[in-house]
């Protein structure tokens, strides 16, 4: 599926194509979407013009293995919420995991008052 459009108002360059692949590592097939777009009116692209190529999405998304143990520990949600937070260190969103592990830590600590809590 290749798409080509300008941007009726700016008319700067707004390209996109779907790519389908196969990781080297595990053999498993990708899809994707790729897109382009300039920083320059296209009629003007004469005087030079910088094009950036941005990889939107993915799917099977990226995802984590867990260890062991923390898998026998977190329950289900908190098991997502940390492979979210791993996904979002490994490919530098930082502080997106901050939010994950927030999530995770609120659940383990209300789980920890429970048990005090209990006769």
């Amino acid at each position: 599926m290749l798409t080509w459009l300008l941007d009726n108002k700016t008319r700067k360059l707004d390209f996109k194509v779907h790519v389908q692949g196969v990781c080297q590592s595990c053999k498993t097939k990708i899809d994707f979407l790729i897109r382009s777009t300039s920083d320059k009116d296209w009629d003007k692209r004469q005087d030079g013009m910088t094009i950036t190529i941005q990889k939107v999405g993915q799917f099977p998304s990226y995802e984590i293995g867990l260890n062991t143990t923390l898998k026998k520990y977190l329950n289900e949600e908190d098991q997502s919420n940390y492979k979210k937070a791993w996904v979002c260190l490994s490919t530098s969103y930082g502080i997106g995991a901050y939010a994950y592990l927030r999530r995770v830590i609120e659940t383990e600590i209300k789980r920890i008052i429970q048990d005090i809590a209990r006769p």
